[in-house]
This record gives structure tokens, C-alpha cells and sequence, in this order.
């Protein structure tokens, strides 16, 4: 009720996360904000840099993920899986921010470009090879979660959103710091991420 607008309109939450993910929401507390910040994120106008801890790590450092994917069936109705005649178009930046070497393991930084359902999971696990960590879904039950006694959690967080404010056009650049089941899986491997980083500066090429 405090987050009610003076109109005593209720916040309207403007994009999801899957359930296991963490991090940054948006709502918006007018409808036109809402609306606006929905347009938004229909859109590409909205940098949404992801972090996720991957195994095994992906051979290249950076490029992009473009496979169209579409809801799977039988064994995979409930999840989303990589067809080129019938599927969506999707296309996912990737930038690796650490590796460990000892453990074929990588933090690994995602930017969806589209918004599928399940995007950046099924593109780290069926485009990559590189399913993220604790994914019951993709093939993330790796055996790196019992080797090093890490959470079984799945390991993808929605660490920053970088937009324009739709109706004062100020940059704003919001942020959510990693909950400590995955940061002590960052500590394990000798990941130390730096919010003040930007792993995709310099525009939308594919390297």
C-alpha cells in the first residue's frame, strides 16, 4: 500500500523472471509508466546485463547466441528448445567475466536481445553447451554441484538494468547484488565480479 502513487494506483510489476532466478524487477507506478516501460522492454531499449555461472565454460570469450526457439514437446513440453523452421527468432550476447580452469566452470555475463521465455538458459545450455549451474530444466544438475558442495540452485541473476527513464529521459543504471547462496558459489571458484564493469560496451556487435 506504501508504494501506491498519489492516485492510489498500485505498482504493476512491467517484466518477469523466471521463479529460481534472482534480482532486478521493475514496476511502474502510473499506468503510463507502466506502459511505457513495457514498450521498453518489447523492444531493445533496455540493456539487461545477466550473470550467470556456467559448466563447462564456453570455448569462445565473447559473440552471440542468435537461435530461434520455440516451446518444446513430449519429454520438453514444459521448456523451450532450439528449432530454426518453426521457432521465434532470439538472439543473446555473451561475454565470459572469469574462468576456473581447475573446474571447467565460468561467470559468464548474458544480454538477451529478445525475450523468450527460458532465453538465456536454454541458449547458455543448447546454443553454448554450457548449461548454468543448478539448471534442473537444461541440464544444469552438473556434477560440479556436489564436487564442491555448492548450492543447487539455479545460478543466473539479473544484475543490471541500464534505460532511460520514460518520461524524464535521465540514464538510470539500477542494480541488485548477488544473494549469498550464489555469491559463496563465487567465492568457491574465485569469481569477483565488478558491478562498475560493462562487459558489452561498445554497441551491439557480435564481438
Amino acid at each position: 500500500a506504501t508504494l501506491r502513487n498519489l492516485k492510489g494506483v498500485q505498482p504493476r510489476l512491467v517484466h518477469r523472471l523466471d521463479r529460481d532466478t534472482s534480482g532486478v524487477l521493475v514496476c511502474g507506478r502510473s499506468l503510463s509508466a507502466t506502459s511505457a516501460l513495457g514498450d521498453m522492454f518489447a523492444g531493445r531499449d533496455i540493456k539487461k546485463i545477466y550473470w550467470a555461472v556456467v559448466s563447462p565454460a564456453p570455448q569462445e570469450d565473447k559473440s552471440m547466441i542468435d537461435a530461434a526457439l520455440v516451446k518444446g514437446t513430449g519429454p520438453r513440453k514444459e521448456a523451450m528448445v532450439i528449432d530454426e523452421n518453426t521457432g521465434k527468432s532470439s538472439q543473446t550476447m555473451f561475454s565470459v567475466i572469469a574462468r576456473n580452469s581447475e573446474h571447467n566452470a565460468a561467470l559468464v555475463a548474458f544480454w538477451p536481445k529478445t525475450g523468450r521465455m527460458h532465453q538465456i538458459r536454454v541458449h547458455a545450455a543448447d546454443g553454448l553447451g554450457c548449461p548454468i549451474i543448478g539448471d534442473e530444466k537444461y541440464d544444469g544438475l552438473t556434477p560440479i554441484i556436489d564436487k564442491l558442495g555448492i548450492s543447487g540452485r539455479l545460478h543466473l541473476h539479473a544484475a543490471r538494468l541500464v534505460f532511460r527513464h520514460p518520461k524524464t529521459n535521465d540514464l538510470l543504471d539500477i542494480r541488485a547484488p548477488v544473494p549469498d547462496d550464489m555469491g559463496k558459489t563465487l567465492a568457491i571458484l574465485g569469481f569477483k565480479p565488478n558491478f562498475d564493469d560493462d562487459p558489452f560496451a561498445g554497441g551491439n556487435d557480435k564481438k
